[in-house]
């Protein structure tokens, strides 16, 4: 809930409660991820070098939970303040927030590595873990954005409120977690060596950015768009239409991907994102049409979402997990840090209120042309920057006579069999025979 509320309600709490100006609001958000990139990278290499991370890491969770949680209520508070102290107040709670959320954050994000020994499994620990965020997505969407967007003059506390029992909640969940500390080394057998090359780390980064910068344009501009839109489109709940996709696709997508390659998968979200951007351009003024677009992005967004984490956990499975983790999600920050400071710049450079009553508009066009951008981007990702081992593994995991010349990794797992070990065994016989051929 604390993820989802940054996501969707900071720069419209910042521009439309706290009575600050876009681009001052869009320095704010962008210093603050800055500065939370920074520390993920940090926080994920010295995790890494400790021999007790997971001790430290189950520890410091409740730590970072319990200031992040503290910054998050100061910064719901910034519009209570006295109106020259807010800037103050939003940049310096708002960057506390996000110092300390990597304590939260990171271990978290490798909690999927850490706890499988499977791609089948990290695979589903990453969708059982997306269906629990869709369904705080959901109780922010419901339960807070509606405070915001509608205003009055009880928004700020009914807000400060809502912020007090997220941040409760989040205190909550670090404390009563399990200890961590027994979990199973991962391993990674020839199965999973195969299935690696379809998706590499490099490709699970890119990913990643990507969706920060074309997600981090539709989340944001969403809560203005309900704002400021004709009184007819109020009824729309996007944010919880986009929660619900999420949430309820999750294990759609985990089917999908036991059965289908991951280009399959991200071509079937790419089209579900471009069905998403054809609502919004052509009937934008009906109100069950936007409902529908926001499914269609929250569907075609969480299988975008899940194709970069399970990639990222694959990798983070086999070496590092905490370090991967820390990468990973510094590459998500940086990217929504230069996103918000062009959304900014949008912003301040139009009457934004009256914007979006406008269909072409640049913010309108901005917010139907993002899902169709992200589509583009996650395309090429995939089909553009192939991995560049994975020829080199599929030779050397495969026996002699093996046929490795379809390329099909189900046929390369058939041609292993039952004899082969963990420890090396007829794989190390498959890879010396391969290189003495070679």
């Amino acid at each position: 809930m604390l993820w989802h509320s940054s996501c969707w309600l900071f720069a419209f709490y910042l521009t439309e409660q706290c009575d600050i100006p876009p681009l001052t609001m869009s320095l704010v958000l962008g210093i603050a991820l800055g500065c939370n990139a920074i520390i993920d990278a940090m926080t994920g290499y010295w995790l890494k070098l400790n021999a007790n991370a997971a001790r430290i890491a189950n520890r410091y969770q409740l730590l970072g939970a319990s200031i992040a949680g503290g910054a998050f209520v100061a910064f719901a508070a910034c519009s209570l303040a006295p109106t020259e102290w807010r800037f103050a107040c939003a940049l310096g709670s708002l960057t506390l927030f996000r110092c300390t959320y990597p304590l939260l954050d990171v271990a978290q994000n490798a909690l999927a590595a850490r706890i499988a020994t499977s791609g089948a499994e990290r695979r589903r620990v990453v969708a059982q873990r997306h269906v629990a965020s869709g369904v705080a997505g959901i109780c922010v969407a419901f339960g807070i954005a509606p405070i915001l967007i509608a205003g009055g003059v009880d928004a700020p506390a009914k807000f400060l409120i809502a912020a007090a029992i997220t941040a409760a909640l989040a205190w909550i969940g670090a404390a009563i977690q399990p200890d961590l500390d027994a979990v199973p080394t991962t391993g990674i057998d020839g199965d999973e060596v195969i299935e690696a090359g379809s998706l590499d780390y490099r490709q699970a980064l890119m990913l990643i950015c990507v969706a920060g910068l074309a997600g981090t344009a539709f989340s944001k501009l969403l809560p203005y768009f309900l704002a400021f839109s004709s009184p007819s489109l109020h009824e729309a709940s996007l944010l919880g239409w986009v929660a619900i996709g999420t949430c309820s696709s999750q294990f759609v997508w985990l089917a999908v991907r036991a059965r289908y390659s991951e280009n399959v998968l991200g071509l079937a979200a790419c089209g579900l994102l471009v069905g998403a951007s054809a609502l919004l351009l052509g009937l934008r003024a009906d109100p069950m049409a936007l409902n529908v677009a926001g499914l269609l992005f929250g569907v075609g967004g969480g299988g975008v979402g899940f194709l970069c984490w399970a990639a990222m956990t694959q990798s983070a499975g086999r070496s590092q997990p905490y370090l991967k983790a820390g990468l990973f999600t510094a590459c998500s920050k940086a990217s929504q840090a230069v996103a918000i400071i062009g959304l900014g710049l949008c912003l301040s450079g139009s009457d934004y209120r009256r914007a979006f009553l406008d269909s072409s508009s640049l913010l309108s066009l901005l917010l139907a042309l993002a899902p169709v951008g992200l589509a583009l981007a996650v395309i090429i990702i995939l089909f553009r920057f192939q991995p560049r081992t994975s020829r080199a593994r599929i030779s050397d995991a495969a026996p002699s006579g093996a046929d490795c010349s379809g390329g099909n990794p189900a046929t390369i797992r058939r041609g292993l069999g039952s004899g082969r070990s963990r420890r090396g065994g007829s794989l190390a016989s498959g890879q010396r025979a391969a290189s003495m051929m070679r």
